[in-house]
């Protein structure tokens, strides 16, 4: 380890430092470019390079005091969404196999053959059946209502 008490200060907040390599490098960098800039302007006021050093390390603190502040004003990461985990390409891959099967079951056979009325929605079966099949239920439901009155009285 070196003597230089910067390098000490810096490698102690490094190790501290609870983030990712991309970000440790970052604040690290900014850090010593700050170290560095407070030495340099101490320097110019007349101040000897040790003192310089002492001082600029006086203001910034203790590398556990810069950790732990670090810590606190760091952002937590948030959970994911419900909209984004939606998207996850299981669940455009199951949307997409639907919206396939929904088109498909509209499109005409390539045989020619004719969709039977159990596979048609309820709303298309009234078209589909011949008129008197439709008059047989109609006059089947105004019996049973008949018989339900006769009953209720």
């Amino acid at each position: 380890m070196s003597d230089d008490p910067r390098e000490q200060f810096v490698s102690a907040v490094k190790r501290g430092l609870r983030v990712g390599p991309l970000k440790r490098r970052r604040v690290v960098r900014e850090l010593a470019g700050h170290l560095e800039d407070t030495v340099s302007e101490l320097e110019a006021r007349g101040m000897d390079e040790s003192s310089a050093v002492r001082e600029a390390l006086r203001r910034i603190g203790d590398a556990g005091t810069v950790t732990s502040a670090f810590r606190d004003v760091r952002p937590r990461r948030r959970r994911l969404s419900r909209v984004r985990s939606l998207r996850s390409p299981a669940w455009v891959a199951v949307a997409a196999m639907s919206l396939v099967t929904a088109v498909a079951a509209e499109l005409p056979q390539a045989s020619g053959a004719r969709p039977t009325a159990s596979a048609l929605p309820a709303t298309h079966v009234h078209r589909v059946l011949p008129l008197a099949h439709r008059e047989h239920r109609r006059d089947r439901d105004r019996y049973s209502q008949r018989l339900r009155r006769r009953a209720a009285s």
